[in-house]
């Protein structure tokens, strides 16, 4: 030990940030000098195409430095955190008891307040994924939320911790550090109803605003009416339907039997040009064709713009059901210990409209922020905070 703290003083460490999000090896690297300055870049890597050529980055990268460490962020299939640390009490908690196998769970205290858990067998699967490079840590999900405090200096308050990605999503509640609920926020059935709550829960609640129905109570109301012939002023009608009778009357009023006749005028002994005939279904062809062609271009647009805004924006139906959701569990399910929360972060480096921010904090009352992470640098700073306790 006082030897590695000896060569730590003359040689740079370097900190290694690897995880796993749509299909890539998103990698953070940090070097830190003697000196104290730092050198940051960043890799990306198909997570089965490029596996043997981020192997080799990383093999060179450890080659060329003595110190390295590398951290990986756990993606197993069953990996959570619950607020206690008594093992009698872990099957309690539907997040642990819902594994298919409790034997094959490994628990983490953490400041003998809560745990964080996992699946052996899928950890010794990723660790075999990277034996060529080795990795030094691999950390759950749930560390994330309290290096981001750390890291942007968010309050120790009791908040709300939601971290938004596209294969990651958890809903967490701390306080100074400690978790006080955490969850994995799972796809969400559409006809599966959220949360039941009754309808004395809802009316002794002011967290429902159901005054935002009322004006389109009122315009409903409104149109129903215009059905009835009472909705219009007679006064105001400018057309007096006996005005009708002397029409009939005049002399100049169009005759329909003239006009059929005109018709059949103009139609008696014509020439017909067939190629003039050819000619106008061509073209009827072509611009139908040609309409076909929008249509179908305008259909590939939207579908694009959709998956553009659907790769680069947050899930807001997800997001808001887990809120509401584990709000509700967190303030009525004994288990946990309740809090007032007064802050709701969302951690993600997608978009998050400011629509959204303001809706959860119209409903729910307390103050919401969107903090962009990049959650490989979290990893590094995960890493630098565990190296520094050794």
């Amino acid at each position: 030990m006082r030897l590695l703290k000896f060569v730590e003083r003359f040689f740079p460490k370097v900190f290694i940030g690897i995880w796993l999000n749509r299909g890539r090896y998103h990698i953070s690297v940090r070097k830190t000098l003697p000196s104290g300055s730092t050198k940051s870049e960043t890799f990306s890597f198909d997570a089965d195409a490029e596996l043997e050529v981020m192997s080799n980055k990383l093999n060179k990268i450890q080659k060329d430095n003595i110190l390295s460490y590398i951290s990986l962020l756990d993606s197993s299939t069953v990996f959570g955190a619950v607020p206690t640390v008594k093992r009698h009490q872990f099957i309690e908690y539907d997040e642990v008891n819902s594994s298919p196998d409790f034997d094959d769970i490994l628990f983490h205290p953490q400041k003998e307040k809560w745990t964080i858990f996992s699946s052996k067998s899928e950890l010794l699967h990723l660790q075999n994924r990277f034996q060529d490079s080795g990795l030094d840590f691999i950390f759950s999900p749930f560390l994330l939320p309290n290096i981001a405090k750390q890291r942007f200096n968010l309050s120790q308050s009791t908040s709300i911790f939601i971290v938004a990605e596209k294969d990651l999503s958890l809903f967490t509640i701390f306080k100074a550090g400690n978790l006080l609920y955490g969850r994995v926020i799972d796809e969400i059935d559409s006809n599966e109803e959220i949360i039941n709550i009754s309808q004395k829960e809802i009316e002794d609640n002011d967290m429902f605003e159901f005054d935002e129905l009322t004006p389109d109570i009122e315009s409903n109301e409104r149109y129903k009416n215009q059905s009835d012939s009472s909705y219009f002023d007679e006064g105001e009608l400018d057309f007096d339907l006996s005005d009708m009778d002397d029409l009939n009357q005049e002399e100049d009023f169009l005759d329909l039997d003239l006009l059929d006749d005109k018709f059949e005028d103009d139609s008696v002994d014509e020439p017909v040009d067939e190629r003039l005939i050819q000619k106008k279904e061509k073209s009827n062809n072509s611009i139908s064709e040609l309409e076909k062609f929008l249509e179908e271009d305008m259909v590939e647009e939207d579908m694009a713009e959709a998956e553009i805004i659907q790769n680069t924006e947050v899930d807001y139906d997800l997001i808001y059901s887990a809120i509401k959701r584990g709000v509700h569990n967190f303030y009525n399910d004994k288990l946990y210990p309740s809090d007032f929360i007064e802050n709701c972060y969302i951690l993600t480096e997608l978009k998050v409209n400011s629509s959204f921010i303001q809706k959860i904090e119209d409903e729910f009352s307390f103050d919401t922020e969107k903090v962009r992470v990049d959650i490989s640098e979290l990893l590094v700073d995960l890493t630098g905070e565990e190296v520094a306790k050794n």
